[in-house]
């Protein structure tokens, strides 16, 4: 914390040495901001206040359905007119109907300007009982109050002459509202349809069945692959791994049968007899075939190169049978883990087509709901109920605006002077890191790495105490005076509008 303290006093004294210049730069800034705030053109808003009364023509709707209308309301409908009031059609009608055409001159500014009037041009309900808000903001007071008085004209005439609403009552509303519907409906149908003949979905066999099916025979091939992998190492291990433990059947069962006819013989006669001898060499001779026929197979390592030896070409067949079995097991368990991937990454989609299904599902029923309720209103609706339009009426006629909407200067103009001051401690402080200087002992050992042996403090006379305090009152003065400059700007544009 100490150490903080002491690095955020050193840029305060840093900033403090060139002063001058940040008090300078004060002024500049307050002087161009305080110019630009006066001279911002001044916007304008005029306003106006329109009711739209729909509750008599729903009564006389109700008193001629009875129960059938309780889903009828004109308010909601009266809130369409009024978001439809903003629209690109409407908006070229005013131009044409106000002086703005005079100073279109091709298409691309007639675009501008319309561009120019939906983002100016606000329409907002107050309240639940169709009470509008129209308002315009421009730099021409007179133009604001042409352009929201033709759109109090233009609502009237939207209000009254709408096709859904013109000359007609329960019957004609209803029936719009019955087409409006019909095509709802077959819109929905129609994109029911194509969804379904794009996406081909087979009502026999679910996507959840088959991916069941293909787990089933993955665990079925993962099964068979251990076995024969197994069944391999197996044999790897019983053939030339551990010596006198190999079986080879054409020398085994020789020698087996020699070693017992010996031990045999050796019980009636001696080793040097001529059979016993004869027998002894014979069953040296298979001991020494069978020896190299387990070196050549080591040599071979179970692989199918050339040899003579029966006994090796025996063992090399049944390495190729095992090694075959192991390779078909190990393709089928790849080729139905790759279905199986394949199906995992369509589960995905497959559930994103069911759930947009659903939604066009869910389109359909509820408009073909709306279509049938209208129609069924339709059929129980007596003959020849017609009503007068929608009831219109001015609150508040557009008003030409005595004081400007927008910019609010006075804040403005007190913000200028805060940015100005926080200009000019900026550039105080930039102009000091720019040219720093050591205040303590302490900061030049660090930066230099190098012991400092001691500080020499100044001794300032009293006439250099003089001018430090005449040179405080001035800057003291500087920023008194600015912000008094800026404070009587702020009070004379406030006086001003008034």
């Amino acid at each position: 914390m100490e150490e903080l303290l002491r690095q955020i006093f050193g840029y305060l004294r840093g900033a403090w040495r060139f002063r001058w210049w940040g008090l300078a730069a004060t002024w500049i800034v307050g002087i161009v901001a305080g110019i630009v705030v006066l001279y911002t053109p001044d916007r304008w808003e005029s306003t106006a206040r329109v009711y739209v009364n729909t509750q008599p023509l729903e009564a006389k709707i109700r008193s001629q359905m009875g129960e059938s209308s309780g889903q009828i309301n004109l308010s909601q409908y009266a809130q369409q007119l009024s978001q439809e009031l903003v629209s690109r059609p409407n908006m070229n009608k005013l131009i044409d109907d106000t002086d703005i055409k005079l100073e279109i001159r091709n298409q691309k500014q007639r675009d501008t300007e319309i561009e120019k009037l939906i983002e100016s041009i606000t329409v907002r309900s107050t309240n639940k009982n169709n009470l509008f808000n129209l308002s315009y903001i421009n730099a021409d007071p007179q133009r604001a109050r042409i352009v929201v008085q033709s759109l109090v004209g233009m609502f009237t005439k939207m209000t009254a002459e709408n096709d859904s609403i013109q000359n007609s009552g329960a019957r004609t509303y209803l029936e719009e509202r019955k087409d409006y519907f019909n095509r709802k409906v077959q819109e929905a149908e129609r994109l029911k349809t194509e969804f379904e003949q794009r996406v081909i979905v087979d009502p026999n066999t679910t996507f959840a069945m088959r991916m069941y099916e293909l787990e089933t025979q993955l665990n079925t091939a993962k099964m068979e692959q251990a076995q024969a992998q197994q069944s391999l190492a197996a044999f790897q291990r019983t053939v030339g791994v551990e010596n006198g433990k190999t079986w080879l059947p054409e020398f085994d069962e020789p020698i087996a049968t020699l070693d017992r006819q010996l031990k045999d013989l050796l019980l009636n006669y001696t080793a040097d007899h001529p059979t016993v001898r004869n027998m002894q060499r014979m069953l040296d001779d298979l001991k020494a075939q069978r020896e190299k026929a387990i070196a050549e197979i080591r040599d071979n390592g179970g692989s199918s190169a050339p040899t003579s030896n029966p006994a090796v070409l025996a063992v090399q067949q049944q390495f190729a049978a095992y090694r075959a079995a192991v390779a078909t097991a190990n393709a089928k368990v790849s080729a139905l883990q790759t279905q199986v991937n394949l199906g995992k990454d369509t589960a995905a989609n497959k559930l994103a087509e069911e759930a947009q299904l659903k939604q066009l599902t869910r389109d359909y029923d509820l408009y073909k709901t709306e279509y049938d309720k209208f129609t069924k209103q339709l059929e129980q609706m007596p003959a020849g109920s017609g009503f007068a339009a929608l009831e219109f009426r001015v609150v508040d006629p557009a008003n030409l605006p005595r004081e400007p909407a927008a910019p609010t200067r006075v804040m403005l103009m007190v913000a200028a002077g805060l940015l100005a001051l926080v200009a000019g401690a900026g550039f105080s402080f930039l102009i000091s890191q720019l040219k720093p200087t050591f205040d303590d002992a302490q900061t030049l050992g660090e930066v230099l790495g190098l012991p400092v042996l001691g500080a020499v403090s100044a001794l300032v006379s009293p006439g250099a105490k003089r001018r430090q305090f005449h040179s405080l009152l001035g800057f003291s003065g500087g920023v008194a005076g600015f912000v008094v400059v800026v404070g009587a700007a702020a009070v004379v544009l406030m006086l001003r509008m008034q």
